[in-house]
Formats: structure tokens, sequence, C-alpha cells
């Protein structure tokens, strides 16, 4: 070990006696302060002031850069919502497309079968186009078939055979020819062809050359110019011809208002249905419902594939008696199909109309369709069978008949007796 004194005079010595390396470093050091700027030798790095606005400079580039990228991730939330709707719109459009192949692929069945079994569509397709040859027919009126579209025709012919019919009050060539002012009170001016929602109004007095126009929801009255225009509109329409005429209104068995329609598909003298229809004209447009039953008032459920049904509508008291009448008449024309219309009132069941082609979508339940062309092609079968025994081809006149009305109904051809 190192005596004491010596180490401590060691240390002196290294402290008084510069080494060569010692002086050196010593002597470079001072030259550098002595020649360096008084800045430098203050402040070796940027100032604070300085590096405060590098940071500023630097946060505002940054912030900008954010904004941007903010304003960028929005356009692109916006283009992934829009590519969204999209998605959802072809997903629905997709959906649709399917479920319309699907109805379609059900459409195209259900007509392969028709096509290759009996059809009540198929054959009131054929028999409307067989009509218009009907219409063609050169014979005198009384013989045509084609007549029964006139409701002046069908209201000659069912007198003939002792049907009950409304009262025929006024007849002119023309709308503007009717003088309302010498009417009853209640009555219904008709055209004699045309559709039953534009060329039929019933019309209550109510004031001087005013008339409420019944079951029209909401109440309407309108004046003698206002019917003349409503059935001239009818005619640029295509929904009326022929003369005009105002009859009796009819008044139903029981309540107010107007007798629910009851039109009876008869198949040369088989029934086939009763359709039960209650029309109404709300906000301007006919709206009906209606519903089906068999010969024994029986309901058939919902067996037309359009329109509203309603079991809601009663049926007749008097079916059995306008069932009579509707086969009687069917008996009496030569044709597989008709639909005879009737009323049911206080005085019993009076005719409407008889109608060989009746209008409608036609578009029944298949069973019922199946079912109906079946009773078609038997009616055909039964009607051929007549005619081979000796069955005019013509309309078979009531012992009733008085044609005298038909002479004086412009466009009628002179009648035979």
């Amino acid at each position: 070990m190192t005596p004491r004194p010596r180490t401590a005079l060691s240390r002196l010595l290294r402290r008084t006696v510069p080494t060569p390396v010692t002086s050196a470093l010593r002597r470079y050091r001072d030259t550098s302060a002595a020649n360096a700027p008084a800045s430098a030798v203050r402040d070796s790095g940027p100032s604070a002031d300085e590096r405060l606005r590098r940071y500023e400079a630097r946060t505002k580039e940054l912030l900008e850069l954010l904004t941007d990228a903010q304003a960028r991730a929005a356009q692109h939330e916006g283009t992934l919502a829009e590519a969204q709707a999209q998605l959802a719109d072809a997903v629905a459009e997709r959906d649709a497309a399917r479920k319309e192949v699907r109805r379609l692929r059900n459409h195209v069945a259900i007509w392969q079968r028709r096509i290759k079994s009996p059809s009540f569509l198929r054959h009131h397709h054929a028999w409307v186009d067989l009509g218009k040859h009907y219409r063609q027919d050169p014979s005198p009126a009384k013989e045509r078939i084609g007549e029964l579209n006139r409701k002046l025709w069908v209201h000659a012919y069912a007198a003939s055979h002792g049907v009950a019919l409304p009262t025929i009050y006024a007849l002119a060539e023309r709308p503007e020819d009717v003088d309302l002012s010498r009417l009853p009170d209640e009555f219904v001016v008709k055209s004699d062809g045309g559709t039953a929602s534009k060329a039929v109004l019933p019309l209550r007095r109510v004031g001087e050359d005013r008339y409420e126009w019944i079951s029209h929801d909401p109440p309407r009255t309108l004046s003698t110019t206002e019917v003349v225009e409503h059935f001239q509109a009818a005619r640029a329409a295509g929904a009326s011809y022929g003369p005009v005429f105002a009859e009796q209104l009819l008044r139903p068995l029981h309540g107010e208002g107007l007798p629910d329609d009851v039109k009876i598909y008869v198949a040369y003298g088989k029934v086939l249905h009763v359709l039960l229809r209650r029309p109404q004209i709300i906000d301007g447009r006919p709206v009906t419902t209606t519903r089906y039953v068999d010969d024994k008032g029986v309901s058939l459920g919902k067996v037309a594939l359009w329109g509203q049904h309603s079991e809601d509508i009663p049926v007749p008291e008097q079916l059995d008696q306008m069932l009579a009448v509707a086969v009687r008449l069917s008996l009496s024309l030569p044709m597989p199909l008709c639909r005879v219309d009737m009323y049911e009132t206080p005085d019993g069941p009076v005719l409407g109309e008889i109608t060989r082609t009746p209008g409608a979508p036609h578009f029944y339940r298949e069973d019922h369709d199946l079912f109906l062309g079946t009773e078609w092609t038997k009616a055909e079968a039964r009607l051929f069978e007549d005619m081979h025994q000796g069955r005019s081809g013509r309309p078979l006149w009531g012992p009733h008949a008085d044609l005298s009305m038909i002479d004086d109904i412009p466009g009628f051809d002179a009648p035979q007796a």
C-alpha cells in the first residue's frame, strides 16, 4: 500500500504540473472560445421562438392534412352510402325479378293446362271473336244475336217472354233530346249500348234543373246540361253509343238506395254461378264489391282472381224466381253461354239486360275455370243436338212479342213479322 503522504503529493503535482496533452487541450479550448461569435457562445441551438414557429407551422400543415383526410373520408362515406343504396336497389330488383319469373312460370304452367283442358277464359275469347261476325249479320234486326248488345232490343225480346222490365219513360236519338223536366222525380238515363259505369245515370230531382246522382260518393248533383255532357263524353270515349232513353228507377226489396246486381251465368239452360255485385261511385270512380254463389245460394268463396270480394252481400230472397227466368231466356237463345242480369224489387224480379259476352277479366281460380269450361263444352253439345233436332239457329221470340218498339229505335232495320 502506497503511503498517504506520497499519494497526496502526487495529486498536487498533477494539478500544478500539466502534461503536454493537457496543455494542448487547454490551449485549443481557449483559442476557440476567443475566436467564437458572441451568439454562438450564448446559444449553440435554435431559439425558443424559432422552435415555436416551427412547431406552429408543422401543426398547421398537419391540421391541413387532417382536414383533407377528413374531407376525403366524408366523400368516401358518401360514395359508400350511395353504393350501398344502389346495391340495395339492385337486390330489390333482383328479388322482384325472381318473384316475377316465378309468377310467369306458374302462369305459363296454368295456361298450358288450360290449353290442354276446358277453360272458361279460352272459350270466352273465342266467343268474343265470333261476336264480330254476329254484328255483320245481314238478317233483320229481330233475328240477329249481335243485337243482344243493345238494351232496347233485349227489352223487347224479354217482354215477348213475359219477363218483368222497368218502364221506359222517354226515348231519343241524342242525349240532348231527352226532356228531363217531363220525367218523374226519380229515373235512370241510359244509352242503348255501352258500359254500365259510363252509360247509366240514376237520378233524383232535388230542385229546379238539379238532379242528385244516386249512389255517388261524395254526393253530387247535375244539371240537364251536365247530364248531356256526361253522355257526350262517354260517347267520345267509346263507352256509350246508340239512342238514349229514360226508364223507371228500381227500388231494392229492403232498405234504400239501389238494388244489388244479380248476374246469372247460364250455359244453355244450366246455371254455372251467380255474381252478386254492389256498384258505387266513390270520388268519381266506379268501385264495386262482389260475391259469387251457386244456384242454391251457397257461397263459392273468392273464385274470381280480381276485384273486391265481400261475403256481406246478401243472397236474394227471390233467387229461385230469378234463376227460372234466366234459364228460360238462355234456352231461347242459340248460344252456349249468356249472362242474365236481374234485380230484386218489391214487385218481384226485374230484368236488367242479357249479355252474350260478359265483360270482365274472367281469370278464375283454376278449379273453377276448369268447371266453367267443362260446362261450356257440354252446353255446346246440348245446343248442337237441339239444332240437329230442328231448333232454329236464331233467337226464339216469345208468345208476347210486340216488335213495334224496335221500329221506333233509330238504327234498327224494320223487323219482319
